[in-house]
């Protein structure tokens, strides 16, 4: 297998490296390091300008159609500067879903990646990360995780999911008047239309008015109620959460948290 690089890969490897040289060395990094984001901004946008983040992805995307080479001829000089921006990570997660998503998650994800557009989330405290989206409605999103092991994890958020269970159910619940507690109550399979596609998954709700906290736990999570918190709905006594993913045939159960602290 021939490793020489090319011509126009050389190139792109000198302008990152040289990018690089000039605006990301070891007091700058420190600087972007200790940023509430802890990556820069516009050092994602100049790698998204330069044709970086484009490489792998095909011309009807957007992208150059390079290959690995290609790519590793960027990579190096990056590794080189100990780019802390999470650029192969974001990388090789759009190439999936230009490989493998819908035409609208190939749309949307694929182009704000080779366009340089994302949100950095900032770690505020004990796994609780934050970020910050200029828009007035709550927009279709997905969350990519890269861990130190090199793997790398999309996935929908429940918590962007407008309550499930509406207010004249919740009147009714208050109210005692409720004739179909058994549709508003309990789980049920459910799918919510966005821009990037359908999210399937499971509607849970429980009414715990005594409840200082309601997880729903399962198979999902690993037994582990941490990542599915449920909302309570105002002074209804009802709780309630969208999880996607989770179909049919799953085990779960309700872990409740009393006012006493059982």
């Amino acid at each position: 297998m021939n490793f020489e690089l090319s011509e126009e890969q050389r190139l792109m490897a000198e302008s990152v490296g040289r990018f690089l040289s000039d605006h990301y060395d070891f007091e700058q990094r420190k600087q972007i390091i200790r940023s509430d984001a802890g990556a820069s901004d516009a050092v994602w946008k100049q790698l998204a300008d330069m044709g970086v983040l484009s490489i792998p992805f095909s011309e009807a995307a957007g992208g150059f159609g390079g290959g690995a080479i290609d790519m590793m001829s960027a990579m190096q000089s990056i590794g080189q500067s100990l780019v802390v921006e999470p650029v192969l990570a974001t990388v090789l997660a759009a190439r999936l879903i230009d490989r493998s998503g819908s035409t609208a998650q190939k749309t949307e994800i694929v182009s704000a990646v080779v366009d340089g557009e994302k949100v950095e989330l900032a770690h505020l405290e004990n796994g609780l990360w934050q970020g910050y989206v200029a828009s007035k409605k709550v927009p279709d999103y997905r969350i990519t995780t890269a861990y130190p092991d090199g793997t790398v994890w999309t996935t929908d958020d429940p918590y962007r999911h407008l309550p499930t269970v509406g207010d004249l159910d919740l009147h009714l619940i208050s109210e005692g008047r409720h004739e179909d507690l058994w549709n508003a109550l309990g789980s049920h399979i459910h799918s919510v239309k966005g821009e990037l596609g359908l999210s399937h998954g499971t509607r849970f709700a429980v009414w715990a008015p005594n409840a200082k906290a309601v997880r729903v736990v399962g198979e999902f999570n690993s037994w582990n109620g941490i990542s599915h918190a449920m909302r309570v709905m105002g002074s209804s006594g009802v709780w309630e959460i969208f999880i996607p993913g989770v179909g049919v045939g799953t085990k779960y159960k309700y872990e409740i948290l009393t006012r006493d602290g059982n």
